[in-house]
C-alpha cells in the first residue's frame, strides 16, 4: 500500500491516501475525507496535555 501511495503522490495525485476499509489507495477528496493526519495528531496531543494539566492541578489542590 505504501509503495502505491508513494507512486500516486509522485505522479501528482497529492490528495491520495490510504482507504484502510478496502485496503487500497484512493482519492481522499472523493471519499469526503478532508482532515489531515497532522490535524488529528495535534488534537490528540493537545487533549492529552490538557488532561495532564488537570491531573496536576488536582494533585496540588
Amino acid at each position: 500500500l505504501i509503495a502505491n501511495l508513494r507512486a500516486a503522490h509522485t505522479s501528482g495525485k497529492s490528495a491520495f491516501g490510504l482507504d484502510m476499509e478496502k485496503g487500497i489507495t484512493a482519492d481522499m477528496v472523493e471519499l469526503g475525507i478532508l482532515e489531515s493526519f497532522h490535524l488529528k495528531r495535534q488534537v490528540v496531543i493537545r487533549a492529552a496535555k490538557a488532561a495532564e494539566m488537570a491531573l496536576c492541578l488536582d494533585n496540588i489542590i
